[in-house]
């Protein structure tokens, strides 16, 4: 008796070995679609958030799984640090990155985005008592502010290029950088307008709030490798259909259900 029958006899009534299936030789079937690997970074609700043993939620997670069913290739998240997504990108260990990416002149040096799929811009969280001060969130630029960023994220380069001599202090996550709002730890937090939004709605009692003005309009897309005319081309088709039949309206709402008013700030 060969080896392999041996071991599914053995196997008997317990869970059958994959390799066991008739004409089966525990091969990957070579007609089967490769998976389109998504890049993110899973601390940014509500874009994107890891939900638990792997899984992935939040408004690139839906557009990634419905990007995959337009092309007809399964999902396959990969999850690493953000301001490590576009070198593995240019290394070609993800095909695309799907993670509330910021479209800016640096990236698209190094990237090709698609169109955008929505208007953001950069937002300030502060603590009630000091809003007065942040009307004018340009304000932030002239006086000697802490300012608390997320680390890779385009609020730490504005921050940077806006205000050379302000004490910019990086966190992990924005979530991070509230908290040490709220410990008096810095003086402001700069991040993206809708994580911060989403930071304010799941804490309405915290002693913060959103300045209603963004400090600098910006739009979000996808990233692929430059020269990847291909898969650019599939995702703005995509992106240009579900503009057209009111799906990526009915998904950016399903998580950020007042997300048109970044375009009125």
């Amino acid at each position: 008796m060969k080896t392999r029958d041996f071991l599914c006899l053995l196997a008997g009534t317990a869970l059958p070995l994959p390799s066991c299936a008739p004409g089966s030789s525990g091969a990957r079937d070579p007609n089967a679609p490769s998976p389109l690997r998504v890049g993110v970074s899973g601390n940014n609700a509500p874009l994107i958030f890891e939900s638990g043993r792997g899984e992935f939620g939040g408004v690139e997670a839906a557009f990634a799984r419905m990007l995959g069913e337009e092309l007809g290739h399964p999902v396959r998240f990969v999850p690493m640090r953000f301001d490590r997504l576009i070198p593995a990108l240019q290394r070609g260990e993800i095909d695309i990155i799907m993670s509330g990416m910021t479209v800016t002149k640096q990236r698209r040096s190094l990237v090709d985005f698609t169109n955008p799929y929505m208007a953001s811009g950069q937002g300030l969280l502060v603590r009630n008592a000091k809003a007065s001060l942040f009307q004018d969130p340009q304000l932030l630029f002239i006086s000697p502010f802490r300012i608390g960023v997320k680390q890779g994220a385009v609020g730490q380069a504005v921050a940077l290029r806006l205000h050379p001599g302000a004490t910019v202090v990086p966190f992990a996550t924005p979530e991070r950088a509230a908290r040490a709002l709220l410990a008096e730890r810095v003086d402001v937090v700069l991040h993206d307008a809708p994580v911060l939004w989403h930071i304010t709605a799941r804490n309405p009692t915290a002693d913060y709030r959103l300045v209603p003005r963004l400090l600098v309009n910006e739009s979000l897309g996808w990233a692929v490798r430059r020269g990847d005319s291909e898969l650019l081309g599939q995702a703005n088709s995509a992106l240009a259909k579900w503009r057209t039949n009111g799906r990526l309206d009915r998904t950016l709402r399903s998580y950020m259900p007042n997300y048109q008013i970044l375009k009125r700030m």
